[in-house]
C-alpha cells in the first residue's frame, strides 16, 4: 500500500474474533440475511461471502444462529398451539400438513380457447373436472345444474 505521511492508506483488515462469531450467531438467530449481518459487523458483503470459505467457524456461526432462531420461533408457536390459540393452531396445521389442511387446493391448469366455445361448451368442459366443479360451484352455480345446459343446446 502507498505511504501517506508515514501512514498506510486503505482499510484496516477485518479480524474475526470469538466475539464477532458470537455476534454473527446472534444476528443470524434474529433472522437477518448475510448481507445485513456483514453490514452490521462492519465488513463488506463481498468480503464476508469470501471469508466464509476461509473461516469454517463463520459459516457454522450462521448455521447455528439460524437453527437457534428457528427453535425459538417454533417453541413459541407450539406454546401458542398448546394454549389453544386458534390462529396459531391453523397456521401450524396448514404448514405441517398442507394437503389435508389447506383452504385452497391447487387446480391443474386448464388450457381452453374461450373464444371458440359457447357458454354451454365451457360449462361442460369445467364440469368434466370434479375439482373444478368443487372450486367454482359458489362462483358459477350453473355448474351444478345439468338440466340448464341441456336445455340451452
Amino acid at each position: 500500500m502507498a505511504e501517506y505521511k508515514g501512514r498506510k492508506r486503505g482499510r484496516k483488515p477485518f479480524e474475526f474474533t470469538q466475539e464477532v462469531f458470537q455476534k454473527i450467531e446472534e444476528l443470524a438467530g434474529q433472522g437477518l440475511n448475510e448481507d445485513d449481518i456483514a453490514r452490521l459487523i462492519g465488513i463488506g458483503k463481498s468480503c464476508f461471502h469470501l471469508r466464509k470459505h476461509d473461516y469454517p467457524e463463520l459459516l457454522e456461526s450462521i448455521k447455528r444462529g439460524r437453527s437457534k432462531g428457528l427453535e425459538t420461533v417454533t417453541s413459541c408457536l407450539m406454546d401458542q398451539v398448546k394454549s389453544g390459540n386458534p390462529t396459531s393452531t391453523i397456521f401450524y396445521l396448514k404448514n405441517r400438513s398442507p394437503n389435508e389442511w389447506n383452504d385452497v387446493q391447487s387446480i391443474n391448469s386448464v388450457q381452453i380457447n374461450l373464444g371458440k366455445m359457447s357458454d354451454s361448451q365451457l360449462l361442460n368442459e369445467l364440469r368434466s373436472d370434479p375439482r373444478m366443479v368443487e372450486a367454482l360451484k359458489n362462483v358459477i352455480p350453473q355448474l351444478a345444474d345439468k338440466q340448464l345446459i341441456e336445455n340451452n343446446d
